[in-house]
């Protein structure tokens, strides 16, 4: 068969892991069919100086699991100048902005037959793709988001060299309806399943699950309707219980015997519980997600406990409720939703940002 070419755009770590384990399959050529769209000819050069390798090893491995890539800078082009269709495309910039300039400069390249996966874009992202650079929906790409557990840790080693902890994490590939209001739930759909499919890039995808030399991804196919309620479910247990935890200087299992902030959790869990319901009215409910289930979730999957004291909280656990925080208030201001007291608690937070970062520099 035809192996389709993959384009892999952006520069978060996970972006990394995928193109090094779609390129290490048994059935790539020597020069896998994997092109790595870099930042600016700067990036380039250094990555030719490297021998064109992109590097991806377990925690405590040092073997070397380089492969070499083919790169560019550039929109691919044909010889008389004109810009290339691109068949498919991946995209690892995870915020919003970044996500819609890295895909802004080869939007030219992407067509309504073009597969675009996102992986682990923000709320909202979207909407925002869809309203600044294909607001015809007919123009539209085949949109996947890429979902990961949020226990997956990986994180570049070097500009070309990326860790993992050596255990397969699941990868949701998630179908992006072009339509929303036509959209109904269709439940889960296994990899095995979906290989039977005529997309050769959801094909190729589904190879990660069959080959014994690849170890850091599995494949699962979800639902986008579940997707989001998920995605809701788990930034909103964040933000409640992880704010108030901050702002209060104490563990997130002792911040729930505070009666004044086990009012407020449910007052803000409410307010993103509207913003669900207007932004997805697809899938609207009222009981999408119990505010007690938001009070009583396991802290595996709200942040981390912490101890009272500023010394304790990181500035990158603030600067993460923040953009958690912005998620939701996307959505509140691109469908009219007041939520005046997710507004306040996020602007205390980024306060506290603000006084840890300039008490440094003092």
């Amino acid at each position: 068969m035809r192996l389709p070419r993959i384009y892999a755009l952006g520069n978060s770590p996970l972006l990394s892991v995928l193109s090094h384990q779609i390129a290490s399959l048994a059935l790539q050529p020597k020069v896998p069919e994997v092109v790595l769209l870099l930042q600016d000819q700067k990036k380039l050069s250094r990555f030719l100086k490297n021998n064109s390798k992109l590097a991806v090893n377990e925690e405590f491995d040092t073997a070397d699991k380089s492969k070499q890539l083919m790169a560019s800078c550039s929109p691919p082009a044909f010889a008389s100048g004109e810009i290339a269709k691109v068949e498919n495309l991946i995209v690892g910039e995870p915020r919003r902005n970044t996500l819609h300039n890295s895909i802004g400069k080869y939007s030219q390249s992407i067509s309504p037959e073009t597969n675009v996966l996102l992986l682990n874009a923000e709320l909202g992202s979207v909407e925002y793709l869809n309203e600044s650079i294909w607001p015809n929906e007919a123009q539209r790409p085949n949109l996947l988001i890429g979902d990961t557990d949020p226990n997956f840790h990986v994180w570049l080693n070097d500009e070309f060299s990326a860790k993992h902890r050596g255990y397969r994490s699941k990868l949701r590939i998630i179908p992006v309806p072009r339509e929303f209001s036509s959209h109904s739930e269709i439940g889960d759909v296994s990899g095995s399943e979906l290989s039977t499919k005529e997309n050769s890039f959801i094909n190729l995808l589904c190879q990660l699950n069959r080959d014994d030399g690849t170890r850091a991804l599995n494949l699962t196919m979800g639902d986008y309707n579940n997707y989001v309620i998920h995605k809701f479910r788990i930034l909103s247990r964040k933000f409640c219980i992880g704010s108030l935890s901050v702002l209060n200087g104490c563990r997130q299992d002792e911040v729930k015997l505070s009666p004044r902030a086990t009012t407020l959790m449910r007052e803000l869990s409410a307010e993103h519980n509207k913003i669900l319901n207007v932004a997805y009215p697809h899938i609207s409910n009222e009981n999408l997600f119990d505010v007690e289930q938001v009070l009583n979730a396991p802290s595996h999957i709200t942040t981390k406990s912490f101890l009272a004291g500023d010394d304790t909280v990181s500035s990158k656990t603030l600067s993460d409720l923040s953009r958690i925080s912005a998620q939701f208030h996307y959505l509140a201001s691109r469908n009219k939703v007041a939520c005046p007291k997710s507004r306040i608690i996020s602007t205390l937070v980024r306060g506290k940002l603000d006084i840890m970062q300039k008490r440094r520099m003092i």
